[in-house]
């Protein structure tokens, strides 16, 4: 016997196909642009925190900070600690600290927000840690360490010279942790709860008008 179709499927599902197609793109037009100003409005927290942070460590600042654990309780350490602090809570970020790099091109905690004791390894640096302290460019970069999976951004921090041009002594970074990007939904997943719902509410009102 050959299968019929109901009324409704052969309303609804063209129905569902012409919204879809309609609102489909629209809304991921939209879906995109709220990420897209998201994104920016990050970026933006991030620049100016590391920059604040680079300034205020500039001109020599930092470099009175000795490269030891013993630096937490000096002058030089307890002057900047204030400055890191304000700009991680300005920002709401995850941290905000100084690295040091050495001759093997290691990088190491110089001073953050969360006064670590200065010498701690940065595991994690990426490619575009290494190149900003290699051509002073900032950068935003992305790594991942014991604690989750960080969004960055990374600036030189400069000090003197002894003939007084000022040289790369350091890089200031401003991160925060980025789960939610991660658990964020796909636009085609909401667009397909949202056509799911739309066909159900449609057809709990075609049922109660055949009643």
């Amino acid at each position: 016997m050959k299968p019929r179709i109901s009324l409704l499927v052969k309303l609804a599902a063209p129905l569902t196909v012409l919204i879809l197609l309609t609102f489909g793109y629209p809304a991921y037009r939209v879906y995109q642009a709220v990420n897209d100003q998201m994104q920016q409005a990050v970026q933006t927290r991030l620049r100016g925190a590391a920059d604040a942070v680079a300034a205020a460590a500039g001109n020599g600042v930092v470099g009175q900070i000795s490269q030891t654990p013993d630096a937490v309780s000096s002058p030089g350490y307890t002057t900047l600690l204030p400055v890191l602090k304000a700009a991680q809570q300005a920002g709401g970020l995850n941290w905000v600290g100084i690295y040091y790099r050495d001759s093997a091109r290691h990088l190491y905690n110089w001073i953050d927000a969360d006064a670590d004791q200065p010498g701690y390894p940065f595991f994690f640096a990426t490619s575009e840690h290494q190149a900003a302290l290699d051509d002073g460019q900032p950068r935003f970069t992305h790594y991942s360490d014991e604690f989750g999976d960080y969004y960055a951004y990374v600036t030189p921090v400069y000090g003197p010279a002894a003939g007084g041009a000022p040289v790369i002594i350091g890089l200031a970074e401003a991160s925060v942790l980025e789960p939610t990007r991660q658990r964020r939904p796909s636009w085609a997943a909401c667009c397909w709860r949202w056509s799911c719902r739309w066909w159900w509410r449609g057809w709990c009102s075609f049922s109660r008008c055949c009643d």
